[in-house]
């Protein structure tokens, strides 16, 4: 008789309509959590197991019971349990349930231990006689790290339990690392923000340079500065016309020799007496048309011949 008995939330009902497929795992398990649910309540009369397993399994549990042979008798809790195994796990086929084992792989977002898992899992429905065994191999083929695998076969007596340690080591490092790098690279990514938003003095010196260079190539040409017309470089870096008044323009720091309103001036003159091709064009033209002029032309040829 149940005696001690301590309070506990009931269990979730087993779903027989869902995933075929899993169906006989799925019920291993939920009976698995049904058999520590009896021991937490203390429950020991088969009769009293019998009516909590029909009643925590559920409805549609219930009504596959109740078309079950073989079931027994309202306290017959083994052959009530008994008939359930025999129709959520139905025959297995053990070929098949070995493929389905040999072509497990690693997946990205698995750890060693989530795979390893998943393997014994599926390792449960091939019979194997050593389960570590065949884990290893297939961790050894399918894991997704290199350098886990070229370590387990670096010796053939290593264990499954020195591989799963030596993945999770590898798995802890490469998580560290990744961080790291991440960290760098996010530094080097806001220097160069920050390299394109404010340059550095280093960039301006080099543009300060190159503007310092084409500045000197607007006040001397060859050997000769412009303010003065003397050589260059001048002795102790010192011009002669500087703080000195132009005669020609009145300007500070250059010579008349040198001034540019000067030369812009005789430039001008020297346009204004040229004379163009067609004010010599016009010329000879209005002589031609005098014809006084052009006799006169004649006869002090006739007189000089």
């Amino acid at each position: 008789m149940a005696t001690g008995r301590i309070n506990v939330a009931p269990m979730a009902p087993f779903d027989p309509m869902s995933d075929p497929n899993s169906l006989s795992q799925r019920w291993k398990k939920w009976k698995r959590r049904f058999e520590t649910y009896l021991v937490a309540l203390n429950v020991i009369e088969k009769k009293q197991k019998r009516a909590l397993l029909l009643y925590q399994a559920g409805q549609k549990t219930q009504d596959i019971f109740d078309t079950l042979a073989d079931i027994g008798e309202d306290d017959d809790y083994d052959s009530a349990i008994a008939a359930l195994d025999t129709y959520f796990s139905p025959k297995k086929h053990v070929d098949f349930e070995i493929f389905k084992f040999r072509e497990a792989k690693q997946q990205p977002h698995e750890t060693i231990d989530q795979f390893s898992t998943r393997l014994r899992k599926l390792a449960a429905t091939c019979d194997f006689e050593n389960i570590d065994k065949e884990v290893k191999s297939a961790i050894i083929q399918n894991c997704l790290s290199k350098r886990l695998r070229r370590y387990a076969l670096l010796d053939s007596e290593v264990t499954l339990a020195k591989i799963l340690a030596k993945g999770r080591a590898f798995e802890l490092s490469e998580s560290q690392a990744t961080g790291i790098e991440n960290a760098l690279d996010s530094t080097h990514i806001s220097d160069e923000v920050v390299e394109a938003v404010h340059p550095t003095t280093k960039h301006n010196n080099h543009r300060d340079k190159q503007h310092t260079s084409f500045h000197r190539q607007d006040f001397y040409t060859s050997s000769e500065f412009r303010n003065c017309g003397g050589p260059w470089p001048h002795n102790n870096n010192i011009c002669p016309a500087k703080g000195k008044s132009c005669l020609n323009c009145g300007k500070s720091n250059h010579f008349a020799k040198v001034c540019r309103s000067a030369r812009k001036a005789r430039v001008g003159q020297q346009e204004n007496r040229k004379p163009s091709k067609n004010t010599t064009k016009t010329k000879f033209t209005r002589f031609m048309a005098n014809p006084p002029a052009v006799k006169a032309v004649a006869r002090m040829n006739l007189f000089l011949l």
